[in-house]
């Protein structure tokens, strides 16, 4: 079975497909364990599997939900086996805008669901503030403020905020005051923190 696990920054590493296994299956189950670390339910559309001269090409379409939000997404890739080329489609499908970093990508879904006012993730490569610039400022200064694998929850200047921190990588969000916001973004978090490599 496919095992997602995200290094300190953040990024998905994935196990190889197994063996015998075939493209429905892997997809499925890629969608099963990277949904909620991109805090979306994620429902396989389809997926398709070309054999090519030199390998497959794998095409897989998705509905993403977030909420009450539902949203389309596809993706492509081209690998030696049609397991692989089948998984790479489908972590294309999620991952490809955030270049296979997880936090901006349930950041962003949560910020689109209307669960968060505000987001900062921090990693080494720099900045991705979502929503609201007064809060984002806000959350750039709780972001620094912490140490490496917190997990920090606070209240000031009218804002609930949330912080988690995978060593190299923070997310921080500005949570709507409400019982469906505060029980996503926990969700969220608990998810990330289960996948720490």
């Amino acid at each position: 079975m496919p095992a997602i696990r995200l290094d300190r920054r953040g990024h998905a590493v994935v196990a190889p497909a197994p063996e015998g296994w075939d493209a429905d299956a892997v997809v499925a189950r890629t969608c099963a364990d990277l949904g909620p670390l991109v805090a979306s339910e994620l429902a396989v559309l389809a997926v398709g599997v070309t054999r090519l001269c030199d390998g497959y090409l794998g095409i897989v379409s998705l509905a993403r939900r977030t909420g009450s939000r539902l949203g389309l997404a596809a993706g492509v890739a081209r690998r030696r086996s049609a397991a692989e080329a089948a998984l790479g489609a489908a972590l294309d499908a999620v991952l490809r805008a955030d270049e296979g970093a997880v936090l901006p990508a349930g950041a962003a879904a949560l910020h689109h669901a209307g669960y968060v006012r505000a987001a900062v993730v921090l990693d080494g490569d720099g900045l991705a503030p979502l929503g609201d610039r007064v809060d984002a400022a806000a959350l750039v200064d709780l972001a620094r403020s912490t140490g490496s694998g917190e997990r920090v929850a606070a209240g000031a200047h009218g804002g609930d905020y949330r912080l988690l921190s995978l060593g190299d990588a923070v997310v921080v969000v500005s949570v709507v005051q409400n019982v469906r916001a505060f029980g996503a973004v926990r969700e969220w978090f608990d998810a990330i923190e289960a996948a720490r490599g």
